[in-house]
C-alpha cells in the first residue's frame, strides 16, 4: 500500500494508515483508542473487544518506506510490558531482510504466539472483504492505483464497489 501526500508528510501518512486500520477493527466490534501516551510509551491503537472479556490488543501501524528491526523489538516490549492479550504489527509494505528474519524466528517460538505481523497485502485483503467505504479524502490521499480518477478504462466514477475493490486486489 502506498500512501501519497503532496507535502511528503510522514506523520500524515501514518495517521491516514492508522485511520484505515481503525476502521477495519471498528467493524469487528472493537472499541478503539488511538495515539495514547503512557509512561513515555506511545501506542498507535488500543483495541478492546466489545464482547470478549479481557481481549485487549495493541496495534502498531507503520506507513514508511523502510522498517528497522528495532521497531519489532520495541513493539514486543510494549505488548508484554503492558499486559496486552495480543499485539498486531501492521506495515504498509512487505517485510524484508532483518525484519522478515525476526518475524520468521518469532513465528516459530511459542513465547511470541500473541504477536501477529500483517503487511500491506493483508490490509488490502481486509479492505476487500469488508467492502469498506472511505471518506472524500480517500481520493486525495491514497495512491493513484486506488483512486477513482485513475481507474482503468471501462470503469465509471460511480463504479460498482466490488469492481473497484477487485481492481485493487488484482493490482497488488
Amino acid at each position: 500500500i502506498s500512501i501519497i501526500f503532496d507535502d511528503k508528510n510522514n506523520s500524515k501518512k501514518g495517521s491516514y494508515f492508522e485511520n484505515i486500520v481503525n476502521n477495519i477493527f471498528s467493524q469487528q466490534r472493537y472499541d478503539i483508542d488511538g495515539n495514547i501516551n503512557i509512561t513515555g510509551q506511545e501506542f498507535d491503537l488500543v483495541c478492546t473487544h466489545k464482547d470478549r472479556n479481557n481481549e485487549k490488543i495493541l496495534i502498531e501501524c507503520k506507513a514508511k518506506e523502510s522498517l528497522p528491526s528495532a521497531d519489532l523489538n520495541l513493539f514486543n516490549f510494549k505488548v508484554s510490558d503492558n499486559g496486552f492479550s495480543h499485539g498486531i504489527f501492521i506495515y504498509n509494505k512487505n517485510f524484508e531482510h532483518q525484519v522478515k528474519g525476526t518475524i520468521d524466528k518469532w513465528n516459530e517460538d511459542n513465547r511470541y504466539k500473541n504477536l501477529s505481523f500483517w503487511n500491506g497485502k493483508k490490509v488490502i485483503e481486509l479492505l476487500v472483504e469488508s467492502k469498506m467505504k472511505f471518506l472524500d479524502n480517500f481520493e486525495e490521499t491514497f495512491d493513484y492505483r486506488a483512486s477513482y480518477d485513475n481507474l482503468p478504462d471501462g470503469f465509471e466514477r460511480q463504479a460498482n464497489i466490488d469492481e473497484f475493490y477487485g481492481y485493487i486486489r488484482d493490482y497488488f
